[in-house]
């Protein structure tokens, strides 16, 4: 057998013999099959305020935090900028190609007209959807002072002589709304045949929701409570995981025992079901599935502001999230002497694309901005209903205008922790809304280009609204590959 494969492999092939994508199922090879998916990126997971260094957890083991971590989490920009792989920016610009090559074949395959369509609004809410997250990353933020400041590159081809210097944030954002609209022609159920039942392929509903982030993120409160509407008819409240039924996966609690000075510590880890074996269609809750990954520990240590916010209006022993996704210890088994929990919905990652309650919580929140505040509280206590144990406080109340806005924001916070704060942060400063401003500390150590100086007395480290280091720096690979057409951030 073998001999039979050595013999296969030491054929040559023939540039003649090349396949050509042009069927139908070529193209959904290649927008789902050479899809990458993940939207790693250490700037994304540690530069809110949901992720900060914790000097006790530091000094309990004081290898926890690599350096390029720590130049994440305080905003560090031209040492990150030469020194590390960014492969977020690479992957992007990856799917990118995956879609302007569908497009440019799409002419000339062997598809019918409505095929054609599907795929062609399959292929340009992927573009959308990527160019939105880099011109989310690497640009300023979104707001009519910032319009022309710059965006991204923009590639509408296959062609590697195609400019590549950055478009203004407002041509980027023009684009973007070009393709989803284009996407929104498209007529796809989330539970049928051509949809597979995954939330990983393109539907009809997942391009609804898509578009409700991309008009909140505008402060078009109006098109993004339209869009998040249009998500739940299509695929609603009845998908979210009730919390109430949830429970433990079979292995936990699971007992370990740590020495901290002579004396063993005994202690249990509770996982919850998802963290084992993630399973979209056990979860049932998402339009689109994207995950953000990391190859360390660090990122899953909430801050404790973050922490807190599960104490305000449902406290830590009803809030279903707090039990179930908050892993008591969990610092031990790092290693650290310092006992601290983290964040834990899943094995390796933790999810960012869209989602049913991220729908509630937009409309809620657009109503509230919009001053149908008590109707947008009314909507939130629709997901808290799944949330919060019968026990507890479950509705949200305000006598204000104000204060409703601020409890939905917090709820927000509470159900989509650490992926979703860093775009959240950059829309609450840049929109016409002083209330829900936020100007990040975070106390540590100084550090060098090389380590941590952890003899050193503690430093305060702030990121005020306005701030250009909350556009993230350009890999300095991109600007010497481009022969400096691309050019980088200026802070």
């Amino acid at each position: 057998m073998m001999t039979g494969c050595d013999d296969f492999l030491e054929e040559r092939p023939f540039k003649s013999e090349a396949v050509v994508p042009k069927t139908v199922e070529d193209m959904e090879l290649i927008l789902a099959g050479a899809y990458r998916a993940d939207e790693m990126t250490h700037y994304l997971l540690f530069s809110s305020d949901d992720v900060k260094p914790n000097v006790d957890l530091y000094k309990g083991l004081t290898s926890l935090y690599p350096i390029q971590d720590i130049h994440a989490t305080l905003w560090e920009r031209e040492v990150s900028a030469k020194n590390y792989q960014d492969y977020f920016w690479v992957y992007r610009y990856q799917n990118v190609f995956g879609s302007n090559m569908v497009l440019s074949i799409l002419p000339g395959s062997v598809a019918t007209e409505a095929e054609k369509q599907r795929l062609k609004s399959q292929a340009c809410f992927k573009r959308a959807y990527n160019n939105f997250l880099l011109v989310n990353l690497y640009a300023l933020p979104y707001s009519s002072a910032n319009l022309q400041e710059a965006g991204i590159p923009l590639k509408k081809s296959t062609s590697f002589d195609e400019a590549v210097e950055r478009a203004t944030i407002e041509e980027t954002y023009q684009l973007i709304e070009e393709d989803i609209t284009e996407a929104l022609k498209l007529d796809v159920a989330l539970t049928d045949a051509i949809g597979f039942n995954s939330p990983n392929r393109v539907t009809t509903p997942a391009v609804y929701a898509f578009a409700a982030r991309f008009y909140l993120a505008k402060h078009d409160y109006k098109n993004a409570q339209l869009y998040a509407e249009k998500a739940l008819d299509e695929y609603g409240v009845d998908k979210i995981k009730d919390l109430n039924n949830f429970g433990y996966s079979l292995n936990s609690p699971e007992p370990r025992s740590i020495t901290i000075n002579g004396q063993e510590v005994n202690y249990e880890l509770n996982y919850p079901a998802s963290y084992q074996n993630y399973d979209p269609s056990f979860w049932t809750e998402s339009y689109f599935d994207a995950t953000v990954e990391a190859d360390n520990n660090n990122w899953r240590f909430p801050s404790q502001e973050l922490m807190a916010t599960y104490d305000l209006d449902g406290s830590k022993a009803t809030d279903l999230r707090w039990k179930y996704f908050f892993v008591e210890h969990y610092s031990y088994i790092t290693g650290s002497t310092y006992d601290y929990p983290a964040y834990m919905f899943d094995t390796y990652m933790t999810h960012s694309g869209t989602n049913v309650p991220e729908m509630l919580l937009i409309k809620a929140e657009c109503q509230a901005r919009l001053g149908q505040w008590q109707d947008g509280l009314s909507t939130a206590n629709i997901l808290r209903a799944k949330r919060i144990d019968p026990a507890g406080v479950i509705d949200l109340s305000a006598s204000s205008q104000d204060e409703a806005i601020k409890k939905i924001l917090e709820e927000r916070r509470r159900e989509m922790p650490i992926t979703m704060r860093w775009y959240d942060l950059r829309r609450y400063n840049n929109n016409d809304y002083a209330g829900d401003d936020v100007v990040v500390t975070k106390t540590f150590f100084p550090y060098t280009d090389l380590d941590i100086q952890g003899n050193e007395p503690l430093k305060t480290y702030t990121l005020e609204k306005n701030d250009r280091r909350y556009a993230a720096p350009i890999p300095n690979s991109e600007i010497i590959s481009s022969n400096g057409v691309i050019e980088q951030n200026t802070y």
